[in-house]
């Protein structure tokens, strides 16, 4: 994880949407910090609130969404109070989004190289001529073969894993000093998943870009994070390095995703699954989100909602982290216990 310098910062992010006038919550108290030349991996199921997270740091919620309070500071500015001019001139230049669906990101009727063209011309004064160039070398940067020729093609004339390398390539035209991949890998074959996530890789290594990757899936997040975020229902679990997540993870929501990730020792027995569903965003809860499906709950887990404590170098989102919850006492004799080890 970062320890200074950070170049995105969110504090105590909270995010609602306004329904028939109701407020319904979409984050709760999110923080994080990510510095450049880092990959975060940002994981959870469907509901967890990780494409909200990628588009408050862009500020394209939709317009029923609020930010109730907490700040996003892109290199010390937040972007919580910035005006629609400064966001404007941020977009697309020092911070990228690549989203996931690339077929419904890019315009139908233009080509790949008009696309291009108007992604630079946005930012830069440069003519066509420096325009298409930049635009074939950032074709074949991604590994699409015959690039000049490409740049006069239209979307639907490519597979799906070609048209997610172009929308990466597009997102880094202007070499952005951040990048965000929401599911970047989500409609792709193995085979290109870790064409993908080399492609990430090599870019940060390169271009020094900060990288933030929104998945559902731990095994993509294992292969290319640095740190990873663990979500639920809008609210941060566990916040680690990705080795220290995956041989030793704090939260039990946390357990719970890594044992239902498939592999060859559960060959030939049912997958396994988390009991339970994840709680909509018109359910409220006094106590911690994912109680209701943890197996280690007890009363204190459903009457009071968990501090983010600090253990190490990690932080985690769970009563049994914290040895003034009152978790500690076994409910039977009274006698206190200790925490996992």
């Amino acid at each position: 994880m970062s320890t200074g310098g950070s170049l995105l910062e969110i504090e105590d992010l909270s995010i609602s949407y306004l329904v028939d006038g109701i407020p319904l919550r979409g984050l709760r108290g999110v923080s994080l910090d990510l510095a450049r030349n880092r990959i975060l991996g940002v994981v959870g199921e469907s509901g967890s609130g990780k494409s909200t997270l990628s588009f408050a740091i862009t500020r394209l919620l939709p317009s029923n969404a609020r930010i109730d309070e907490g700040s996003i500071r892109f290199e010390g500015q937040d972007l919580v109070k910035a005006d629609m001019t400064t966001l404007e001139t941020l977009r697309g230049d020092r911070i990228a989004m690549v989203f996931q669906d690339p077929l419904s990101s890019l315009h139908p009727c233009l080509t790949i190289g008009q696309q291009m063209s108007d992604a630079q011309r946005a930012h830069r004064r440069i003519g066509a001529g420096e325009r298409r160039a930049r635009s074939a070398e950032m074709l074949d940067t991604v590994g699409i073969a015959e690039a000049e020729q490409n740049l006069g093609r239209f979307p639907h004339e490519f597979s799906g894993g070609m048209r997610q390398r172009i929308m990466i390539a597009m997102s880094l035209l202007l070499q952005p000093d951040l990048l965000i991949a929401d599911e970047p890998t989500s409609a792709l074959d193995v085979l290109l998943q870790g064409q993908i996530i080399a492609l990430l890789n090599g870019l940060r290594e390169r271009l020094g870009t900060a990288v933030m990757i929104v998945s559902h899936d731990l095994g993509v997040i294992g292969e290319a994070a640095d740190d990873v975020l663990v979500m639920y229902a809008g609210e941060t679990m566990e916040y680690s390095p990705v080795g220290q997540i995956f041989a030793q993870p704090l939260h039990p929501y946390t357990e719970a995703l890594l044992a239902v990730m498939p592999g060859r020792k559960a060959r030939g027995r049912p997958l396994p699954t988390i009991p339970g569903r994840v709680p909509s965003a018109s359910e409220t809860s006094l106590g911690c989100a994912f109680a209701g499906r943890c197996e280690r709950a007890r009363s204190v887990c459903h009457a009071n909602r968990p501090v983010y404590s600090a253990v190490g170098e990690r932080r985690v989102r769970c009563h049994i982290y914290d040895p003034l919850s009152g978790w500690h006492v076994a409910p039977e004799t009274g006698q206190r216990e200790g925490a996992p080890t």
